[in-house]
C-alpha cells in the first residue's frame, strides 16, 4: 500500500513537471522572433528581461578595502554569469551595472530571460554558503520582454563606491512608501545608464572613434561618483530598502523566485492518498452515486 501511495504521488509530481515544461516552451513560440536592430554589435537583438535587486554584503566583504572589493565582486559575477550562459558562447550578453556600497551592492542586471533566471538562482544558492560573499537580496524591479532596442546599458559594469560621508543610521523606509522609494532609485539607475549610452559605439564609425568613445567610456565608470553624483543613491536609503523584505513590502529573493520562477506546488487532500479514498468527494460525485445505486437496485 505504502508504495502505491508514494507512486501516486510521483505521478502527480511529474504530471506538474510536464506541465511546467510545455508551458515554457509555449510562451518561447509565441515570442516574437525578431527586435529593432540596436546600435552596438556587441549585443544580440533579442527580447531581455531587467531586475534590479540590493543585496547585503557579508562583515567579510564590507571589511575589505576599495579595489579589493571591487576586483572580488566583479569576478564573481563574471563567474556566475559565465555560468548562467553555458558552453554557448555566441548567446547575447548581461549587459548593466554593479555599483558597491559600504554595506550592499544595488545591480542592475539586463539579458536573456533563462539566462537572468538561471542567475537568480545561483544567486539564492551562493547566498547559502558558508562564507558567502552577500547574505540576503531584495528585488526592486523585474521586468520582462523588454524590447533589445531599449537596453539602458551599452555593457557591463562594476564600480566601488566609498562612503560619501560618515555612517550614519538607517534612512528610515515606512512600509506604504517603500514601492516609490524603490522606483525612484530605479529611475535614477536607468537614467545613469542611458547617460552612459551617449558613449555607446556605432557600426557606421571609424574603429578610431569607436576607441575614443570606448575609452572615454572607460574614464565616466571610472569616475562615477564625480560625474553622475546625482543619479546615485545613498547607501542608508539602500539599507532601508533592503530592510524592506521583512514587512513583505518589497519581495526577498527567495520570495520572488517562490511565486514568479518555480512551478506552483499545489497540494490536495488526494495527492496524498493512492488510490483514492472512496470517501473524498470529487465534482459529479453524487450524480455518480445517484447512478451507482440505481444499477444497484436493478
Amino acid at each position: 500500500m505504502e508504495k502505491e501511495k508514494r507512486g501516486g504521488r510521483q505521478h502527480v509530481t511529474d504530471l506538474r513537471e510536464s506541465l511546467w515544461r510545455n508551458w515554457k516552451s509555449a510562451r518561447e513560440r509565441d515570442r516574437a522572433p525578431n527586435a529593432p536592430p540596436r546600435e552596438d554589435a556587441a549585443i544580440v537583438n533579442q527580447y531581455f528581461n531587467r531586475v534590479v535587486y540590493i543585496s547585503r554584503l557579508s562583515d567579510r566583504v564590507q571589511q575589505q578595502s576599495q579595489s579589493l572589493q571591487q576586483h572580488h565582486i566583479s569576478a564573481w559575477h563574471e563567474r556566475l554569469f559565465a555560468e548562467a550562459m553555458g558552453k554557448d558562447a555566441k548567446r547575447p550578453h548581461t549587459s548593466g551595472i554593479c555599483l558597491i556600497f559600504p554595506s550592499c551592492l544595488l545591480h542592475v542586471l539586463e539579458g536573456p530571460e533563462d539566462l537572468v533566471s538561471h542567475f537568480l538562482f545561483l544567486l539564492e544558492t551562493e547566498q547559502q554558503l558558508e562564507d558567502p560573499i552577500v547574505i540576503g537580496t531584495t528585488i526592486l524591479l523585474f521586468s520582462e520582454d523588454c524590447n533589445a532596442g531599449v537596453r539602458q546599458f551599452p555593457g557591463w559594469f562594476c564600480r566601488s563606491l566609498p562612503s560619501a560621508a560618515p555612517e550614519v543610521d538607517l534612512v528610515t523606509v515606512d512600509p506604504s512608501s517603500a514601492v516609490t522609494h524603490a522606483a525612484a532609485v530605479v529611475g535614477q539607475m536607468l537614467d545613469l545608464g542611458h547617460s552612459l549610452c551617449s558613449f555607446r559605439q556605432k557600426q557606421e564609425q571609424t574603429s578610431e572613434q569607436n576607441q575614443k568613445l570606448q575609452s572615454e567610456l572607460a574614464t565616466a565608470v571610472e569616475n562615477l561618483q564625480s560625474n553622475y553624483q546625482h543619479f546615485l543613491p545613498t547607501n542608508q536609503l539602500l539599507m532601508g530598502l533592503y530592510e524592506q523584505q521583512r514587512t513583505n513590502a518589497l519581495f526577498s529573493l527567495q520570495n520572488y523566485l517562490d511565486l514568479y520562477q518555480r512551478p506552483f506546488d499545489i497540494q490536495f487532500e488526494g495527492d496524498h492518498t493512492y488510490p483514492p479514498d472512496s470517501g473524498l468527494s470529487y465534482l459529479g460525485s453524487s450524480l455518480i452515486n445517484k447512478l451507482t445505486n440505481e444499477t444497484r437496485a436493478r
